[in-house]
């Protein structure tokens, strides 16, 4: 069940999201106030101030170093590849990320290869490719050149390295139980990095802040904290990186793609309807697997 809040919490992020781009949000200014949301959500999880001088030797920390900077990284990356190479290949190179905690998880790890793995994780694959699907929408490979080729593999490979961090951590118990100092850190770290990017691009141009931006942050801040722990719970309660990953990727672009089809009035066609189906049946062979 927690599999699906999971789900459910990631696609509302998708949600607001497109609302930033409608009401004119500041994506940049949002995340930066996002991050320091989720440290403050954390802390009321559990009803006691997190952060201390007693993180500093968990050994966690370093890894909660580099992924909050990938966090920011990584974001930048992914608005400006949309803008260069649009959302069809920028959001295919973000899904395709998965093969890198599920091979991590198989030949590192020595997870489970069942027939009912390897069929749902090669249905995740192609359902991606379709449930992406746009008519008149192509994209070619030799268009892709330059800074371009640059933006693709920072997407694809730094999308792929935070969820390797993410199932590393709990793979070592480095992290145990339901540990909430790992996430927050990990966000305030990343509101931190965020902070410092904010000024040297204040340095350039003097920034406009406005309390939508503000508020658009906090209210991303809040699932975006959950969206985190809650793989962190799932990894702690047994899932398999090469299950929970296919399954979690693809469910959140299902979700995603429903909601822009009932609530945005998207595009749906038969490609896209061939692309749900094998997504829901990936999913349901992951999760077979599991039990």
């Amino acid at each position: 069940m927690l599999l699906f809040f999971t789900i459910g919490i990631n696609a509302l992020i998708g949600v607001l999201f497109k609302l930033f781009k409608k009401h004119d949000v500041n994506n940049f200014q949002a995340i930066i106030v996002n991050y320091f949301t989720c440290f403050i959500t954390g802390c009321l999880v559990v009803m006691q101030p997190l952060l201390s001088t007693e993180i500093l030797t968990k050994p966690w920390f370093p890894i909660a170093c580099v992924l909050s900077f990938l966090f920011i990284c990584i974001f930048n990356v992914v608005a400006v590849a949309v803008q260069k190479l649009g959302i069809l290949v920028t959001t295919l190179f973000q899904k395709m990320s998965l093969v890198f905690p599920t091979l991590f998880g198989i030949f590192i790890y020595h997870e489970s290869t069942g027939m009912y793995k390897i069929i749902g994780i090669l249905l995740a694959f192609i359902s991606i490719f379709l449930i992406n699907y746009t008519p008149g929408k192509t994209f070619s490979l030799r268009k892709i050149g330059g800074l371009s080729v640059l933006l693709a593999a920072a997407t694809f490979i730094g999308s792929g390295i935070i969820e390797i961090l993410l199932y590393y951590v709990k793979a070592q118990n480095l992290v145990q139980g339901d540990d909430v100092a790992f996430t927050t850190t990990l966000f305030v770290l990343a509101g931190i990095n965020g902070l410092l990017f904010f000024g040297i691009k204040a340095l350039k141009e003097r920034p406009h802040i406005q309390m939508k931006n503000i508020l658009g942050g906090v209210l991303l801040g809040i699932p975006n904290f959950f969206s985190i722990y809650w793989i962190l719970v799932l990894l702690e309660n047994g899932w398999e990186a090469s299950t929970l990953f296919p399954s979690l990727n693809v469910g959140i672009l299902v979700l995603n793609a429903a909601i822009g089809v009932i609530i945005f009035k998207e595009e749906f066609g038969l490609v896209r309807g061939i692309g749900f189906a094998f997504s829901l049946l990936a999913i349901l062979l992951l999760v077979i697997e599991t039990l």
